[in-house]
């Protein structure tokens, strides 16, 4: 005579040091279970420890039936995510900012800020002059509402992720701006008569509150923020990773580094910042996203239930 499954259900955090703990409550929650029944259940268990399961990892276990001759566990396990895996599947992404970092911070070192923002601003053409005039402006709004985008399948992950590194940021970059009052280059090349400030006509200058740059901090918060999904994204798809899978993706990766930069060359461009005032702002759009992230990644990953 067949005897009905049992069903139980159980939802708990599931680590190589609780293990142990789960396994006494399914054990002692099993005690119509035949013994034979009983020894897989463990094993089973044993053999998730010896994966290697981290407390970074939960396991959602949904369901177990278990009958006389029958034994089936049905585990749902959420890798929230390990930082150093993230890191290592952004190292282009990581790697080219701080040689781009690197590159801009040897130019500053180098050029007085005048000699240098008039060497950047060397060329002028009217594509550019009509590309990154409009460029600028999704630092905005547009970034703002593309980051809303996702909310339309109902993923909050980039919204939140998004929203907390840019208030982050934005105290971040008011509080240094009414700190220093630095002055914004139009001000600044009043001292310099003889030299011609590089304008864009149809942009609005600004005068004060230059460093730093608050538009370049916002391009580097939302495309880190990408760039962190993506990779936990990367991290957890379904497809096979290999060498392949892992060019492409960063390729994506410095995809994102490219638009991120070219919205704080945008600020040099337009004369709305010096060098310096992109600089830093780049560091605090880069870096914040990487905290927060770190700091809620548990429990903003788990959005995705």
């Amino acid at each position: 005579m067949a005897h009905e499954p049992l069903i139980l259900h159980k939802r708990a955090s599931l680590s190589a040091k609780n293990v142990k703990h789960l396994l006494g409550v399914f054990c002692f929650e099993q005690d119509r279970c035949s013994e034979h029944s009983r020894k897989h259940f463990t094993l089973a268990f044993v053999l998730v420890e010896m994966t290697g399961t981290t407390a970074d990892t939960v396991g959602c276990i949904v369901e177990i039936k278990i009958n006389h001759n029958l034994f089936c566990i049905s585990l749902d396990l959420h890798y929230l995510c390990s930082m150093k895996q993230i890191f290592s599947t952004l190292s282009v992404y990581a790697a080219l900012y701080i040689v781009l970092l690197a590159v801009v911070l040897g130019m500053l070192y180098s050029y007085p800020q005048v000699e240098l923002h008039m060497l950047l601003n060397a060329h002028h053409t009217s594509f550019q002059d009509a590309f990154f005039k409009y460029y600028s402006v999704l630092a905005e709004w547009p970034l703002y509402i593309l980051a809303l985008v996702p909310l339309i399948w109902k993923r909050k992950e980039l919204p939140l992720l998004f929203a907390m590194s840019e208030l982050a940021s934005g105290a971040v970059v008011q509080i240094l701006k009414h700190l220093f009052h630095s002055p914004r280059p139009i001000m600044v090349f009043e001292n310099y008569p003889d030299l011609l400030l590089p304008l864009v006509e149809g942009v609005e200058m600004r005068h004060s509150n230059s460093f730093p740059s608050g538009h370049t901090a916002t391009f580097f918060v939302f495309f880190t923020c990408c760039a962190l999904l993506l990779a936990y994204r990367y991290l957890h798809s379904a497809e096979p990773r290999n060498r392949c899978t892992w060019i492409v993706f960063s390729l994506g990766s410095l995809v994102l580094l490219v638009l991120a930069a070219l919205g704080g060359y945008s600020r040099i461009y337009l004369s709305q910042h010096f060098t310096a005032d992109v600089c830093v702002g780049s560091i605090i759009g880069f870096t914040l996203p990487w905290l927060v992230f770190y700091l809620s990644r548990n429990k903003l990953l788990k959005l995705e239930k």
